[in-house]
């Protein structure tokens, strides 16, 4: 019964009466004053008695039937709301630990870049030693040569 879906018309449904009311007819207001005697009879007040019964029934069992209904209502209502609260608070762990992640990463990205400080600078010197090695060289060649 939790997959059903209570709508306007299903509702109507279950409140129509399963089997049919018998009803009393009473003279119209045009009538003159009715002799009480006739209209109270006694076959009268058994169907009265029988359809104030059947009535007192019907609403019953439609009481029954939206109490049913509002209570699966409810508790549909809570469930969402309860995978609503978890999935929101899933989504919110799982944000935080990518700032976090992202926060490691700018702090690994700084001490890399602090740690290529000293790299770039290695590199200088031996760019330097290149341009020195290279300079010797064509010393050297340029030296040999002159004595040949």
């Amino acid at each position: 019964m939790a997959d059903r879906v209570w709508t306007h018309e299903t509702l109507l449904a279950a409140a129509e009466p399963a089997a049919p009311v018998a009803v009393a007819v009473l003279p119209s207001r045009d009538d003159p004053l009715p002799k009480y005697d006739k209209i109270l009879t006694p076959e009268f007040l058994d169907t009265l008695e029988k359809t104030a019964l059947s009535l007192a029934s019907e609403f019953q069992r439609l009481n029954g039937r939206l109490t049913g209904g509002l209570a699966e209502v409810v508790e549909l209502s809570d469930q969402h709301v309860k995978v609503h609260l978890r999935s929101s608070e899933t989504l919110s762990e799982q944000i935080n630990q990518s700032v976090n992640s992202l926060f490691a990463l700018i702090t690994k990205c700084k001490n890399l870049n602090t740690e290529f400080a000293a790299v770039r600078e290695l590199h200088k010197q031996i760019q330097e030693c290149r341009k020195l090695a290279q300079e010797l060289a064509v010393l050297v060649d340029t030296v040999t040569k002159l004595k040949k």
